[in-house]
């Protein structure tokens, strides 16, 4: 069973994080998630272990002391599923959350995290997972199937494309 998630009453006196994010934090957790959401994944929580992992390097930093550390990762560990392009808006606004408020942002977060899941997926697997890469697969197959190598090509760029678009939303979100 898991552990009920930290309240205000939980908290020292002052209990917030003094450590301030930089780019290089940010860039580092989306990188973490995206490469990993999608791989570790169980029933249960879905991508909850995928997203520990991605944010777990950052939440150290703002949470140096263990107790306060293990208490964030234990509410990331719970149910999360979204469209892992959609993920990197919600999980950059929740470091923002975490660096802002520290453990107090707890409940806050969760809420957050629960309340834009399902609306973000619908966007992100609609235009962003399925729209996207079936017009513009097919106008880079249409050239490739012709003979003209400028398909293959196309198709790498507008991945690259995608992957720094993915940092973005993330950086976005934060």
């Amino acid at each position: 069973m898991s552990e009920p998630i930290p309240t205000d009453a939980d908290l020292p006196d002052g209990a917030t994080p003094t450590y301030s994010l930089t780019k290089r934090d940010i860039r580092q957790s989306a990188a973490r998630y995206m490469f990993m959401a999608c791989n570790v994944f169980n029933y249960e929580t879905q991508q909850g272990p995928g997203v520990v992992f991605g944010l777990s390097s950052t939440l150290r930093k703002i949470y140096p002391d263990d107790d306060d550390y293990k208490a964030s990762l234990v509410n990331h560990s719970r149910f999360f599923n979204t469209t892992t392009w959609m993920a990197n808006l919600i999980l950059g606004a929740v470091l923002a959350m975490e660096e802002k408020d520290g453990r107090k942002a707890g409940p806050a977060v969760q809420s957050f995290k629960t309340g834009l899941m399902g609306p973000l997926a619908g966007v992100g697997d609609t235009l962003i997972w399925v729209l996207l890469p079936t017009i513009m697969g097919s106008i880079a197959g249409y050239m490739a199937l012709q003979g003209n190598p400028l398909g293959g090509i196309v198709w790498f760029i507008l991945n690259i494309v995608f992957l720094a678009l993915r940092f973005k939303l993330f950086s976005i979100g934060y």
